[in-house]
């Protein structure tokens, strides 16, 4: 790939192997995996991460929207494609012609499957809302959904499946989560005989299964409920109302890179950027790193988030720009700083380790890291390392 604008998000497939280990240590191999490469992989881009998945023996992988499992059908993927949004009878045809699985979680979504079958068996996984209020039957609706199922043959039911909202506090014993999933233990032996798996296990929900064995909880998770991991899949541990610090335990895989493109000098008093937010207290030597808000930046970090140049961190000034950020290496023209020197947003250095995380950059924002990673442009190009972890 030719980087005629070096700015890139490096992934490091080794991290991601890694932290796929990682979650894989802590449950049984028959434990349903379905790791999540929606939203474009989180950010590190779909195609990348699912093929290194495959290449790890994973054989159900999980996206939102029927164009992401087209797309990824397109590039050669192999694995079983969840589809989690809703869908309407177009929609059904694809999904039955590409022979992905639909995530069925409201009646007319049968009613669509059926009209757009023909003559095949559809394999499916039924969702129910225990409590997120968003997608999903009803636990009261749960018999009549079985009664539906075993009358129609034209339904394999593959899975059964709810969706934490509030995996942080999965030991707390009256806790939205032990909540949660009292209700989906509830309606899950209808479906055993249809030889379903039962899955619900979210990031936060993994955390908080692997707390609860490491510290001796009284809160006990079953052993045999099926993990969707996302973030966690991409090396951050969500943040837990517990004790337990596993983030150590992982690898963060993207580190956002850029370069400086110019040094330019400014005299004191001069201003810098859109509207001069920023304007020099001293004669001052400034950087222009050529990526900007339309690369995934967030121009909020404008005045107050930092880039690390030879291992240290320095301020970002003035509005950043739709294609550029400036940053003041005043303080750093000491270590000989050059034009086209290395610029790290946030990721691992080699100097210094992970100075910065997209967590930073969200605490920054008021935000959290699944929207850092995720809002990372199309037009920033993802190259693959395999480093040693």
């Amino acid at each position: 790939m030719n980087l005629f604008r070096k700015s890139y998000a490096e992934i490091n497939l080794n991290y991601l192997k890694s932290n796929l280990a990682w979650i894989r240590s802590h449950f049984s191999k028959d434990n349903f995996l379905c790791p999540m490469v929606k939203a474009n992989g989180y950010g590190h881009g779909d195609v990348i991460v699912a093929k290194c998945l495959e290449s790890e023996g994973v054989d159900h992988l999980g996206v939102c929207l029927i164009e992401e499992a087209l797309w990824l059908h397109q590039a050669g993927i192999k694995s079983n494609i969840l589809v989690f949004r809703g869908f309407d009878k177009q929609g059904a045809e694809e999904i039955i012609e590409r022979g992905f699985i639909p995530v069925v979680s409201q009646w007319d979504h049968f009613e669509f499957l059926t009209q757009a079958n023909k003559g095949k068996s559809v394999p499916i996984h039924v969702k129910f809302d225990t409590g997120m209020n968003r997608l999903g039957f009803t636990i009261q609706e749960a018999s009549k959904v079985d009664e539906y199922l075993w009358q129609n043959k034209n339904f394999r039911v593959k899975g059964v499946l709810t969706h934490l909202h509030s995996g942080e506090d999965g030991l707390e014993p009256d806790g939205k989560t032990q909540g949660q999933l009292k209700s989906l233990n509830h309606v899950a032996p209808l479906f055993k005989k249809y030889g379903a798996v039962i899955h619900a296990l979210n990031s936060a929900g993994v955390l908080s299964k692997v707390a609860s064995e490491q510290d001796g909880s009284k809160i006990k998770f079953d052993s045999t409920l099926g993990v969707r991991p996302g973030l966690l899949l991409y090396g951050y541990a969500p943040k837990m109302n517990f004790k337990n610090d596993f983030q150590n335990s992982l690898n963060p895989v993207m580190t956002l890179k850029s370069h400086l493109s110019e040094i330019r000098f400014v005299s004191k008093g001069a201003g810098v950027s859109y509207s001069h937010t920023w304007v020099a207290q001293k004669d001052s030597v400034i950087g222009i790193v050529p990526i900007g808000y339309a690369d995934g930046v967030h121009r909020n970090l404008s005045n107050k988030g930092l880039v690390s140049v030879h291992g240290h961190l320095v301020p970002i000034i003035g509005n950043i720009c739709m294609d550029y950020l400036m940053i003041d290496l005043t303080t750093v023209m000491n270590l000989k700083i050059e034009k086209n020197d290395s610029v790290i947003l946030f990721g691992y250095t080699e100097q210094m380790g992970y100075q910065q995380t997209a967590y930073s950059y969200a605490d920054l924002l008021g935000t959290i890291p699944w929207e850092v990673l995720t809002s990372m442009s199309i037009r920033v190009p993802r190259v693959i390392v395999e480093s040693s972890v």
